[in-house]
């Protein structure tokens, strides 16, 4: 950490499937949370990921926003990234809505970033 409390530049985020944050690191921020689902129809999934931190002051969201931003800047809104494989291609695009803020309910200065992104075969 820093004087001002925050991690240093380029330094990587724990992250763990949501639900299984070990005990030992369930106060430790910044980290990422995520989840893969997949709909019982179609040929996609949906790929969720939380960023979570603990800000200084209310109403600022700081490394949440940064993190965002990159991620933004990897999938383009509308045509997404096709990704060729050996046996396909996959197509990865922003969900709807791509990203939205949650406060934690029992700690104001926990802030969640949410981002959304789509995974379909591509023929």
């Amino acid at each position: 950490m820093n004087r001002e409390g925050e991690p240093p530049k380029n330094t990587p985020i724990p992250a763990w499937q949501e639900g299984y944050v070990p005990p030992e690191d369930a106060d430790a921020y910044p980290r990422i949370t995520y989840d893969l689902a997949g709909p019982e129809f179609g040929d996609f999934a949906i790929l969720s990921a939380s960023i979570w931190d603990r800000r200084q002051q209310v109403g600022f969201f700081g490394l949440v926003d940064d993190v965002l931003l990159q991620a933004a800047e990897k999938i383009p809104p509308v045509a997404g990234i096709l990704l060729r494989l050996e046996r396909g291609t996959l197509w990865v695009r922003r969900g709807n809505p791509f990203s939205h803020y949650l406060d934690d309910p029992d700690d104001q200065h926990i802030t969640r970033g949410i981002m959304r992104v789509v995974v379909s075969l591509a023929q």
